[in-house]
């Protein structure tokens, strides 16, 4: 359960399945960041498999950072971001895995008119398999550290160091 109490200048929100090889690249993000000295002020939330249970993720910060397996026809591996600008106009480019991701765009502007939104940025990372397995591909595991760096940088954090 989140704490309503508090105002998150960003929440960074992991989604997928670790069951699912590559799938679960942002699960695995998530977990790399919570080892990382971030500031209080960033908050970091695993948001399992995602749909319409992320809504209420959407409470309690301003800024969204969400980081998801797509399928771009992109090199495994590739990381895109894309702004709330870019998801709007590439709705169509963007596809979801499987059913858990839904309809991003349809949740961000039911989320925006619940808790008004100042920023989200995507990061979706290119996978080559989701089969049922624990293991990533080579790849994908090796986009990790840059994608970390990446999210670093975006929230204003790029030097974040180990504890």
């Amino acid at each position: 359960m989140l704490c309503r109490c508090r105002l998150y200048s960003w929440r960074i929100i992991g989604i997928g399945n670790p069951l699912r090889g590559d799938d679960g690249i942002g699960c695995r993000a998530v977990s790399e960041l919570e080892k990382l000295n971030l500031p209080g002020a960033i908050d970091v939330v695993d948001g399992g498999s995602g749909g319409i249970s992320l809504i209420s993720l959407f409470e309690g910060a301003e800024r969204f950072v969400l980081i998801d397996a797509v399928d771009m026809h992109q090199e495994p591996g590739t990381i895109v971001r894309l702004t709330r600008a870019q998801l709007l106009s590439a709705q169509a480019e963007v596809k979801p895995l499987d059913l858990h991701s839904g309809d991003l765009v349809g949740l961000l502007h039911l989320a925006d008119s619940l808790w008004p939104i100042k920023d989200v940025v995507l990061f979706g990372i290119q996978v080559k398999q989701v089969d049922y397995t624990l293991d990533m591909t080579p790849a994908v595991a090796a986009a990790l550290p840059q994608l970390i760096r990446d999210v670093c940088a975006t929230v204003g954090h790029a030097q974040c160091v180990s504890r």
